[in-house]
């Protein structure tokens, strides 16, 4: 039932036409349409390689997130007065600091050449 209501609002919006009971067809403007939507994706897809999934974006989401760790960690174990989270927070915070240096040196590194 889910399947024909789609097929029918499809039709609706002039996207696909009916040949018969059990054969439908895009239309041009839905061949446009598609065409549109799939240039569309792969632009968005190359947009999340370039700023999420390359080196530098990984070392600097990285960053935020041990960051956001460690203050998570140590704000809890404050508050409950467990040793064992604050230790772990400060090991986030260590960790946070030294990929911090690592990344900013890395990268000044790469601009010097």
């Amino acid at each position: 039932m889910g399947s024909l209501n789609n097929l029918n609002r499809l039709i609706n919006f002039g996207l696909v036409e009916k040949i018969n009971d059990e054969t439908y067809k895009l239309t041009e403007f839905g061949q446009k349409k598609g065409k549109y939507l799939v240039n569309a994706m792969k632009k968005r897809s190359k947009e999340i390689d370039k700023y999420l999934l390359n080196t530098n974006a990984v070392a600097r989401n990285n960053i935020f997130i041990d960051f956001f760790l460690a203050i998570l960690k140590l704000s809890t174990g404050f508050i409950s007065g467990s040793v064992g989270l604050i230790s772990d927070g400060l090991d986030a915070t260590t960790d946070t600091i030294s990929a911090f240096f690592l990344f900013g040196l890395g990268l000044s590194f790469i601009m010097s050449f």
